[in-house]
């Protein structure tokens, strides 16, 4: 059996879908972080509803590393509860 050529396509617009919601994912997170805390420079990995975030900015000067990862929580907590992200992993550190 043959598929027709707009079948072959769904299995691609799927992937590139998924691509996109990671894509999505990661500049929302960047943005919530880089709006929140000022002059950060914010790396972000999306994987699944998994999520590695590297802040570094001069406004962790002479906090702990507990409060440093508060401030950065404190920007993508809505996205915990909801559910959109269920593991994340923060780094936050002074330049």
């Amino acid at each position: 059996q043959t598929l027709s050529p707009n079948a072959k396509g769904t299995g691609n617009n799927a992937v590139n879908t998924a691509k996109q919601a990671v894509n999505d994912m990661q500049d929302d997170v960047k943005n919530r972080v880089a709006q929140a805390i000022p002059d950060a420079q914010v790396t972000v990995e999306v994987d699944g509803n998994r999520a590695a975030i590297h802040v570094v900015s001069e406004c962790f000067e002479g906090m702990s590393r507990v409060k440093k990862q508060q401030a950065v929580y404190a920007c993508i907590e809505d996205l915990i509860a909801s559910g959109s992200l269920h593991a994340v992993s923060i780094k936050a550190e002074t330049p």
